[in-house]
């Protein structure tokens, strides 16, 4: 590894809890590295205040892992910020815990910076387990159309040159969830869009969570949902975004309006929002039915209350800005 000054590739890894993963995570960067003969990196591995040994696995790895551990209010956007703040690369290349770095997209990194390219990821091979990890099957995240274009959003797998993610001050700390989306959107206001190879970027080791047929499941996420709706607060004057805003969204805006006009016009103008949610979840449980094991009505349900939800987040979650507290384990 060169010296701090000449640093041009910042790996930054953040998890919780992520164990053998993360050893599969570290161990397939080095294999980046090395097979593609990178000289000048360095790896930084942020922590969420982990409970199992993804700390000692960071730092007893055969590579020099600069290692953080946060030690106040834990999300992925704050993980993110301070693992970069302490990043010295003109690239970073951000994965979380449970994600392998593919080695070949090296190739496809290369070609698309030297055209200038600043913000860019790959296909995602998602790797699915049951709650117990026993391997289920593995499939690509991303159709065919989302493939080799210029996207509006994309997870937390990617590549930023630092400039651009220093000139957006990096993910806004207050929001625990779809803070990824929230800075593709701020980037596609300034006319940046995340390029997205064929090329696979990363596996990603998950929990098949859409097993769970459950609508208690989707009750627990009732604040984790309501950030749609904060999301979409923010972003509605994102005039490159609208589009996508109204079709991810349709149903919950109408379901304010259906209620308003029932009250104010005649009760089966709720009859409107009634017909929507039952096409939308009648449409995905024919779409999806061979993979997320629900029944229609649990599928109806389903949307009904992502729409109650992202409602409230919509008018009224403001959540505030938490404190960052971290200490630096490894320099």
């Amino acid at each position: 590894m060169n010296k701090k000054n000449e640093i041009i590739y910042s790996f930054i890894i953040i998890g919780k809890n992520e164990g053998w993963k993360l050893s599969q995570n570290l161990t397939a960067i080095v294999n980046y590295i090395r097979l593609n003969q990178i000289d000048s990196f360095e790896i930084i591995y942020a922590d969420s205040n982990s409970t199992d040994d993804s700390l000692n696995r960071a730092l007893s790895f055969e590579e020099h892992i600069k290692t953080i551990q946060l030690t106040g209010h834990c999300n992925a956007a704050i993980a993110r910020n301070v693992a970069a703040s302490h990043a010295t690369g003109k690239w970073y290349f951000f994965l979380d815990g449970d994600m392998e770095l593919n080695h070949k997209w090296h190739e496809a990194f290369l070609a698309h910076t030297a055209k200038g390219k600043k913000f860019l990821t790959g296909q995602l091979i998602d790797v699915y387990y049951n709650s117990s990890w026993q391997f289920l099957t593995e499939k690509p995240l991303f159709g065919p159309a989302k493939l080799d274009i210029s996207d509006v959003t994309n997870g937390g797998a990617f590549v930023i040159h630092s400039e651009l993610w220093h000139s957006t001050k990096g993910m806004m700390p207050e929001i625990d969830y779809s803070e990824d989306v929230d800075l593709n959107y701020r980037l596609v206001a300034r006319g940046v869009r995340i390029f997205r190879t064929q090329t696979p970027y990363a596996r990603h080791h998950t929990i098949q969570y859409n097993f769970d047929n459950s609508l208690f499941s989707e009750l627990k996420q009732f604040k984790k949902l309501m950030y749609r709706g904060l999301i979409m607060r923010r972003h509605l004057f994102n005039h490159a975004i609208f589009k996508r805003n109204v079709r991810i969204n349709y149903t919950m805006l109408l379901l304010v309006p259906a209620i308003i006009m029932s009250v104010f016009l005649h009760p089966l103008c709720v009859l409107i929002y009634l017909l929507f949610i039952v096409f939308r979840g009648t449409s995905n449980f024919l779409r999806y039915q061979s993979a997320i094991k629900k029944s229609l009505v649990q599928m109806v349900l389903k949307y009904f209350i992502i729409d109650i939800a992202a409602t409230a987040g919509f008018l009224f979650f403001f959540p505030r800005k938490p404190g960052i507290q971290f200490q630096i384990i490894k320099e």
